[in-house]
């Protein structure tokens, strides 16, 4: 399981980096919010890279400030969908 999340964090990191073209260093539970990575157009961009990289389904119920809150949340939430998808 550790390997899994820090693979899901490192892909979330990168697509932060490179997709969003964040320059700033991020905490893993540092607020994503205030460190202003998404705005209102980027965050779909990045959606849709979070169903295509780890084969997940973004529901509307999903799209909440805490799931994109910070990496942490962001690893949990693909992560519990993963395994949702599994069972």
């Amino acid at each position: 399981m550790y390997s899994q999340a820090c693979s899901i964090e490192a892909r979330i990191r990168r697509e932060i980096v490179e997709g969003l073209g964040y320059s700033g260093h991020l905490e893993g539970s540092q607020s994503l919010r205030q460190a202003a990575v998404f705005d209102s157009s980027n965050v779909l961009e990045f959606v849709m890279f979070l169903e295509d990289e780890f084969e997940i389904s973004v529901e509307s119920d999903d799209m909440v400030l805490d799931t994109f809150e910070s990496i942490d949340n962001l690893v949990a939430f693909v992560a519990s969908k993963q395994r949702a998808k599994a069972a």
